[in-house]
């Protein structure tokens, strides 16, 4: 798990000057579906910001994100910037800027090289106990913002007196989760069992005054397991207008979430509590570790620990 370095605790000996050629700097794997692209270009800004490091986002990451959001950090085909950088793991990077920084040193200077971080950083504890200002960093063009607000009312407008219910996203990853949880973790995606736990765990708290948004790459298994008359299939899961979707259920008062980036950040960008899978393994991985948050109201833990 990463150790949180807060912003207000940064020492800087000098403000790095971001046009500087000579100044090592660091970008990100550019690839992954809208959910990876959000979480990869968030933990690019931390790190620029927590540490004030030069960075830069590959073309591939920018055409995908300017389209909907606004994006700040430098493109890396700029006259600054190479393909030829050295690989490392974002907890690698992230550990050896946090020792520069705790011992007041200035983390731009440990890097010694340029570096490309090659795999999916989402450091889920670190950008929800700085949720607002997170959502602030990367966020919506105006004209986007306005489709996004009359989809979602559009949407809305089809539920039967939702303005007296609590509304609660629930996101399902299953298709290439299947493969992806068994070969990264040795077990199965998460049973049925974790999304009624979880759903009747917020139908209880808010005395059955309660509606689930759905969404899924799988709604054939959701139809045959989480069929119920609170339950109802939000958006229209097209992956090409995905960002719709993803705020869609980000407008909701609090969030079910399972496996997968798209679903976390679709929640983060939201309000309210999240609801997140605590796995039930004697092996310890990283998608455990990763979200679990010390000191937060904001994530609840659901144990899965019915194996299909």
């Amino acid at each position: 798990m990463l150790s949180i370095y807060k912003r207000n605790d940064k020492i800087m000996l000098r403000n790095t000057n971001h046009s500087d050629c000579s100044i090592s700097y660091v970008t990100m794997n550019p690839k992954g579906g809208l959910g990876n692209q959000i979480c990869q270009y968030l933990s690019l800004a931390l790190l620029k910001d927590f540490f004030d490091i030069r960075v830069a986002i590959h073309p591939k990451m920018y055409n995908i994100l300017s389209k909907n959001f606004k994006t700040s950090i430098p493109v890396s085909n700029s006259r600054c910037f190479t393909e030829d950088l050295a690989k490392i793991s974002y907890n690698t990077l992230y550990s050896m800027l946090y020792k520069e920084a705790v011992n007041k040193r200035t983390p731009q200077d440990a890097l010694k090289v340029s570096y490309h971080i090659e795999n999916y950083p989402c450091p889920a504890e670190i950008l929800i106990q700085n949720r607002q200002y997170f959502k602030e960093m990367l966020s919506l063009h105006n004209h986007t913002q306005q489709k996004i607000t009359e989809y979602i009312k559009d949407n809305l407008r089809k539920l039967q007196n939702y303005e007296n219910k609590v509304l609660i996203s629930i996101h399902v990853r299953r298709t290439d989760y299947l493969r992806h949880m068994n070969i990264l973790y040795q077990r199965s995606v998460l049973t049925p069992c974790y999304y009624i736990n979880a759903i009747n765990f917020y139908r209880k708290r808010y005395d059955n005054q309660v509606i689930f948004l759905l969404s899924s790459d799988d709604l054939d298994w959701c139809k045959a397991f989480l069929s119920f008359p609170d339950v109802i299939n939000a958006g229209n899961g097209t992956k090409d207008e995905a960002v719709y979707d993803f705020f869609l259920l980000s407008s909701c008062n609090h969030h079910i979430i399972g496996l997968g980036t798209f679903g976390f950040l679709s929640a983060f960008y939201g309000n309210g509590t999240i609801m997140y899978p605590l796995i039930d393994t004697d092996k310890p991985s990283e998608l455990e570790r990763s979200y679990i948050c010390s000191n937060s109201s904001i994530l609840i833990p659901m144990l899965d620990n019915i194996y299909s």
